[in-house]
């Protein structure tokens, strides 16, 4: 769970460090960029997970009382 939280803020950053690049802005601030869409996607994903996970279990808690 740990991995996919990392690789999906990695693919977060990547897409928008690119895109950044294929924009025009210099390299610096497209690696301003990757680090930021890194941590939000890490953030994003684990509040999905956590969510996900917190939702199922509420639900098979629900079904079995």
């Amino acid at each position: 769970m740990i991995l996919a939280i990392i690789g999906i803020g990695i693919l977060f950053g990547l897409t928008a460090s690119v895109s950044s690049l294929v924009i025009g802005y210099p390299i610096l601030f497209a690696l301003a960029i990757y680090v930021t869409a890194s941590i939000l996607g890490a953030i994003a994903a684990c509040s999905y997970l956590f969510l996900k996970s917190y939702i199922c279990r509420d639900q098979t808690s629900v079904s079995a009382g």
